[in-house]
């Protein structure tokens, strides 16, 4: 209890029982003792500069993954995909229903794609496909243009369902997960010894294979380094100056788009 209520129920008290006033006297001390004196606030001192209430925000960093997944959906925007056999308007396909996904679930599904890309072009392991600065990173984003490209992304290539179709569904069956990828026509394993359906069971096996056959590319035109014609054996298997198949400049002129929009390294707003 606090010395002035103290001191009010001690004169209740007092004046009840009636005992002397000397008593009274002695307890009135307590009810005009004034408080020790304090300094004032900071805030109310005369030259006072406050702190700010909160630390400062840490600087954006760049994300690679955000930076990487926003570029596939400037390149393909998510759409709810109701069924394919009606909405490729294919007449081939006689399946009404082959897959459905909805617009949360492609999402979702094309996150884990940039992840496993991203996860390839990081891994030290792997030798990136250019020198400088952000190597790795514009590594994953070339490799997810050419992605787009070949597979876009699409659920019937992830799962392989497109096995048997016409040729532009996975070149007739014979071409493997979204990179899709050729096993050698011989053994139908790839350089590193897997299988198409290796590559269809785990995407990182079919990044990498994606990326050591650009860097073959690279080994074999080493005189179009310059350009994105080393990428042409991607598409044809041989140089551009020997085949002009200019199918790969569609996925470096992706590439270079996003790259000028939002050059790498730098962090978007929000991020």
């Amino acid at each position: 209890m606090t010395a002035p209520r103290y001191a009010l129920l001690s004169l209740a008290c007092l004046s009840m029982s009636g005992d002397e006033p000397n008593e009274i006297e002695r307890a009135l001390p307590l009810l005009i003792r004034t408080p020790p004196k304090r300094k004032a606030p900071q805030h109310f001192r005369v030259g006072y500069l406050p702190k700010p209430c909160c630390d400062e925000p840490s600087p954006r960093v760049f994300d690679v993954y955000e930076w990487a997944l926003a570029a596939t959906f400037y390149w393909r925007p998510s759409y709810h995909l109701k069924a394919f056999g009606i909405d490729s308007g294919n007449p081939y396909i006689k399946d009404k229903v082959v897959a459905q996904e909805t617009k949360m679930m492609h999402e979702e599904r094309r996150r884990r794609i940039v992840d496993s890309m991203v996860g390839v072009a990081l891994d030290e392991r792997n030798a990136p496909l250019f020198t400088g600065p952000y190597a790795r990173e514009r590594t994953a984003l070339f490799m997810l243009a050419i992605l787009h490209f070949e597979s876009a992304y699409d659920l019937r290539v992830d799962l392989h369902h497109c096995a048997g179709y016409p040729k532009a569904y996975c070149d007739g069956g014979r071409a493997w997960c979204l990179a899709q990828i050729h096993p050698g026509p011989v053994y139908g394993f790839t350089a590193e010894g897997w299988t198409g359906k290796e590559l269809q069971a785990d995407r990182r096996k079919c990044f990498t294979a994606q990326l050591h056959i650009l860097q073959q590319s690279q080994a074999m035109c080493p005189e179009d380094r310059a350009t994105w014609k080393w990428s042409a054996p991607y598409a044809s298997g041989q140089c551009w100056a020997k085949v002009p198949v200019d199918v790969m400049k569609t996925r470096w002129d992706a590439y270079e788009k996003w790259m000028s929009l939002h050059p790498v390294g730098v962090a978007r707003p929000g991020a």
